[in-house]
This record gives structure tokens, C-alpha cells and sequence, in this order.
């Protein structure tokens, strides 16, 4: 017997869980719902009223009494919009708006009526206080287990039906937290299932909201994750630390979880988040600290109205460098690059997107001399950004003589052009992995600094000369970070050379 109540009781969820993912009832159905049940419960008022002796009063009476108690209601429902929440998830808030809307029809209709009986306005507009006040306790009460039940039903066919759940952690239990795991499971298509509330203050660790328990962040570790199936972890909280933030998505990579980003509240579409506005976390995320903000009016003095030469333009950093002096007024900007395609690709951006910057794009290698001072003839640049260069370690371990040739040998003949045709600044990008270098390519970005220290100190030389170390540059060519997107969006694990390498993370606007 209990075999077959369970059995029938699966079906139920079954039943109960797919018609809620399927469907969500508009407001304005739940509108007219609540119109409906004003009038049929005021005619049921009357014949409780005359106990059911529907003789015993003129039908026409209870009609008319009934459409201007419609009336009276239907002003009240609009005003408080207690049928804007969702059935399935209603809060305190939703029956207070409820019991508002039902409170200050019920005392405006006693007392219409109570003047009207005053004022003799007539036994059309003159209700019985007795069937307002029996009308008042039939409404209220069906209204407020009405959504209570379909609340029950959504609980039980969520919660207890498992085929269609994705098991989702949500950190933080405050007012965001909230909302985002209203939105979760009122999804029709996500089959989501909050399984638990994290967060740092202590005050709510160990207690529950809605039926949800909050826990502590330590709950991020596999035996917890593997017994409750956890595939996803959203954080919603607004003014989370970088550090911290950081911390949580690495622990969460390492678990194989799905990481999810609440958007600022400023971004919700029309005040309301939605589902898809849940964003995977940004490679910036990672940083563990804010973003540096330059001083663009410094920047700006330097290089409005200059002619400024970049080199490796078609990479990753130096067409960053070019899409950053945009904003500056520059004279004429010269991308040099050896890459067709990213040429030609950078070359179209920079038209459809940068159409008031003045540049040119020339082919050319910095390692043939006769190329490129054919270029600072031509031009004569003012400024110039050298970051053309080989960056792949494991590429250049198998290919040293590349790499000198081309990062050192390179690096040798811009700074000998520079000064020969008077550049005002020369900017060198380097890397991290020139300090005490291991590699190969470390100890070719080492012997090019090498070169520009030592021609800065020559007599005569007139020209700046800046060397700027990047650390791992997150979305650049030649960093690890794309490799480490990938396996963070395909949810872990991240893989490292070595566990207790130190890796120094920046941005490329940075």
C-alpha cells in the first residue's frame, strides 16, 4: 500500500513540477482571477447572509451590490497591484498587499453604505454592513490560502522532483540573494533548485530563509558538493572585495562548479533581473584586486598631437596600446606589424570603430633594419611603443635562436633608429619573467633591457627610454589566462605548471 501511495505521489510531482516549468500565469490572468472571485464571493456573502434562501432577498439587489463591490475592489487591487507577485513564490509582502487591498475596499464599501443609508440614496446603492463583513472574511481568507497553496504545490513539485533540477548555491543571503533565488526557480526553462544559502555574516549562518538553509563558506569543499550534486554557484552580492571574490571563484573552479555573476543592480532590465542576465565571471575577476585607474590627463599631455609608433600592433597588447590612444588626440599613429590577417583584422576595427584617429599600418619586421628605418624616415614618430616580440615560453624554449633573434635583435634595432632619428620616448614592454629569468624567453626580455639601460646611459642620447614589466596580461596572446578561461567555462579543473608557481596578473587596458 505505501508502495503504491509513493508511486502515486511521484506522479503527482512528475505532474506538478512540469506543468510549473512549462507554464508561469501572466498578471493579468491573476487579475481577472481575483475579479472574479470578488463577485462570486459577495454573491456567496448574500446567501450566507439569508442562509441560503435565495427567496428571501431580490437577486437583482445582490447583482447590483455585487458590481459596485467589484468596482471598489478592483480600484484597491489596481492601486496596491496585489496581483503582481508571483503565486508560486509569495512573500509576506505579497499577503500584506492582499490583506491592504481587502482591508480598505471592505471600510470604504461599510462606508458607502452606512452614508447611503444615511442620505437615502436608495436600497440599490445601501449594502448590509453583515454581508460586507462576511463578503470581507470570505475574500481575505480564499486570497491568502489561495496563493499559500500554490506556493505548497510549487515547494513540493520543486523541491521534491529531482529529474529537473540544476543544484545552485547562492552567495549571499541578504536582500540580492533573495531576489536571485526568486528569479532561479521561477524559471520556467532553467529547472533550477536552491539548495543553499552562503554567507559571511554570522547572524544568519545556520538559519533559513524561506525553507533555505544559510551556510557558511566552508561548505566549498567535495564532500559537501558531491552530496548534494551542486553544479553552479551565484554570487549576489553587490560590494563583494576583489580578494575575496577571487578566492570564492577559485575554490569553486577547483570544485568543477559552474560560476555565476550577479549584475549590478543598475543594469537590471527595466528594475527586474532576469535569468540570462547572469553572467559567467570576467578574466578581471581573477585580479584578486580593483583594476588601477591611470591618470589619463598625464597620458594626454604626452601624446596629444604626436606622431607615435607601435610596434606588434596586431597583437594583443599593442592593439590594445592602439585602441588606447585613441582617446588622446594623436597626430598620426603607425602600426607596424609582420601578421597579415591580424593586421587586416585591426586595420577594419580600428575604421568601423575609431574612424576620427588618424593611423597607417605597414607590414614590416623589426628585425630587417632596412624596413623599419625606411618607416621612421617617412614618419619621424615622436613617441614609440616597442611590443613586437615572441611571448610563447614553451614555443621559444624549442626555438631559442628565435627568440634572440627576434625579441633581442628587434629590440636592437628600434632603440639604435630611435635615437638616430630622435624619438622623444621610447616605451619597451617586458615581462616578469625577465627577473631572474628561467627561460628562454625571460632571458631574451632581459638582454633587451639590458640594451635600452645601456643606451639610456650613453652621452648624447636625448631620447626617454621606459621599460614597463607586464605580469601574466589577462586576454593577450602568449598568456596562460585563455587557456584558464576555457577551463573555468567549461567548469574546472584550472591546471597549473607547477603548484607553487606565483603567477602577477594585470589587465590589457592596464
Amino acid at each position: 500500500m505505501r508502495i503504491i501511495n509513493t508511486g502515486i505521489k511521484e506522479k503527482i510531482r512528475r505532474f506538478a513540477s512540469g506543468f510549473f516549468h512549462k507554464y508561469s500565469v501572466p498578471r493579468w490572468t491573476l487579475f481577472m482571477h481575483d475579479m472574479i472571485s470578488v463577485f462570486l464571493a459577495f454573491l456567496l456573502s448574500y446567501l450566507l447572509r439569508y442562509n441560503f434562501v435565495s427567496g428571501d432577498f431580490p437577486m437583482e439587489w445582490a447583482v447590483l451590490h455585487g458590481l459596485i463591490t467589484l468596482f471598489v475592489y478592483t480600484v484597491f487591487i489596481l492601486l496596491f497591484r496585489s496581483y503582481a507577485g508571483l503565486i508560486r513564490h509569495t512573500t509576506l509582502t505579497d499577503i500584506t498587499m492582499v490583506f491592504l487591498t481587502t482591508s480598505v475596499s471592505a471600510i470604504v464599501m461599510v462606508l458607502f453604505s452606512l452614508v447611503s443609508e444615511k442620505f437615502h440614496f436608495g436600497q440599490y446603492f445601501t449594502i448590509p454592513v453583515s454581508i460586507l463583513l462576511i463578503h470581507y472574511v470570505l475574500i481575505t481568507v480564499y486570497f491568502f490560502y489561495m496563493r499559500i497553496a500554490v506556493k505548497l504545490l510549487f515547494r513540493f513539485a520543486h523541491h521534491s522532483y529531482k529529474g529537473l533540477n540544476k543544484r545552485v548555491l547562492i552567495y549571499g543571503a541578504g536582500e540580492m540573494g533573495f531576489v536571485v533565488k526568486r528569479v532561479l526557480v521561477s524559471d520556467p526553462r532553467g529547472g533550477f533548485s536552491v539548495s543553499g544559502f552562503i554567507d559571511d555574516n554570522r547572524q544568519l549562518q545556520g538559519k533559513k530563509i524561506n525553507d533555505i538553509t544559510v551556510y557558511t563558506s566552508n561548505i566549498l569543499n567535495p564532500g559537501f558538493i558531491n552530496k548534494h550534486r551542486i553544479q553552479t554557484l551565484v554570487l549576489a552580492i553587490a560590494n563583494l572585495q576583489p580578494a575575496k571574490k577571487s578566492e570564492i571563484i577559485q575554490k569553486a573552479i577547483a570544485l568543477n562548479i559552474e560560476v555565476l555573476e550577479t549584475p549590478a543592480l543598475d543594469k537590471w532590465l527595466n528594475g527586474q533581473l532576469e535569468v540570462r542576465q547572469l553572467q559567467k565571471v570576467k578574466l578581471e575577476d581573477l585580479l584578486g584586486r580593483e583594476p588601477i585607474k591611470l591618470n589619463l590627463d598625464a597620458i594626454r599631455k604626452g601624446l596629444s598631437r604626436k606622431t607615435i609608433l607601435v610596434t606588434g600592433a596586431a597583437g594583443s597588447i599593442g592593439s590594445e596600446i592602439v585602441r588606447q590612444l585613441s582617446r588622446f588626440g594623436t597626430q598620426n599613429v603607425i602600426l607596424v606589424d609582420q601578421a597579415e590577417t591580424p593586421v587586416f583584422n585591426i586595420e577594419n576595427e580600428l575604421k568601423k570603430n575609431y574612424g576620427h584617429m588618424k593611423f597607417k599600418t605597414r607590414l614590416a619586421d623589426v628585425t630587417n633594419m632596412e624596413k623599419m628605418e625606411l618607416i621612421f624616415a617617412s614618419y619621424r614618430p615622436e613617441v614609440v611603443f616597442h611590443a613586437a616580440a615572441y611571448k610563447h615560453v614553451p614555443l621559444m624554449e624549442a626555438n631559442p635562436h628565435e627568440a634572440l633573434r627576434v625579441n633581442v635583435g628587434g629590440t636592437r634595432n628600434m632603440v639604435e633608429l630611435s635615437v638616430k632619428y630622435g624619438v622623444k620616448k621610447f616605451v619597451m614592454i617586458s615581462t616578469d619573467k625577465s627577473v631572474n629569468p628561467t627561460n628562454i624567453m625571460g632571458a631574451s626580455k632581459r638582454v633587451c633591457e639590458m640594451l635600452v639601460q645601456t643606451k639610456s646611459m650613453k652621452d648624447g642620447v636625448k631620447t626617454q627610454f621606459v621599460i614597463t614589466r607586464f605580469g601574466n596580461v589577462l586576454g593577450s596572446n602568449g598568456s596562460v589566462i585563455p587557456l584558464f578561461k576555457r577551463q573555468i567555462e567549461e567548469g574546472g579543473p584550472v591546471t597549473v605548471t607547477h603548484p607553487d608557481i606565483t603567477r602577477y596578473f594585470m589587465t590589457i587596458p592596464e
